[in-house]
């Protein structure tokens, strides 16, 4: 990646996944320079947003995260479910409660097969 770098210091996919390894290596700070630098390279690219939410999370900054998340939603409003599914997270929208729709669990009633019992013994 540093190879790839170096050929075009400015390359927004490069520098993004570049991002992308600091998040998973926990080295959050770096991964926040790295993002705020393709956010002057990509202003308009959802996923930047996105992911600077994620990081403004991890790191305790609920209020830049949420802002940073509702910017993305705003620029892309049919991605910013998958956006945030890709990123693992869920919004934080009113702290670490939140939910997604997809997150809610319905119990379903226990189907017992009781009237196939009643004929075999019959």
């Amino acid at each position: 990646m540093d190879r790839a770098l170096a050929l075009d210091e400015k390359h927004p996919l490069v520098k993004y996944n570049r991002a992308l390894v600091l998040v998973a290596l926990d080295r959050d700070t770096a991964a926040l320079t790295e993002l705020t630098e393709l956010l002057v390279l990509v202003p308009k690219e959802s996923s930047v947003y996105f992911l600077i939410g994620k990081v403004h999370h991890k790191l305790g900054n609920t209020d830049k995260a949420m802002m940073h998340i509702s910017w993305g939603m705003d620029l892309d409003p049919k991605a910013s479910k998958n956006a945030l599914r890709d990123t693992g997270d869920k919004p934080p929208m009113s702290g670490d409660n939140s939910m997604l729709a997809d997150d809610i669990e319905i119990p379903l009633p226990d189907i017992t097969d009781s009237e196939d019992e009643d004929d075999s013994t019959a």
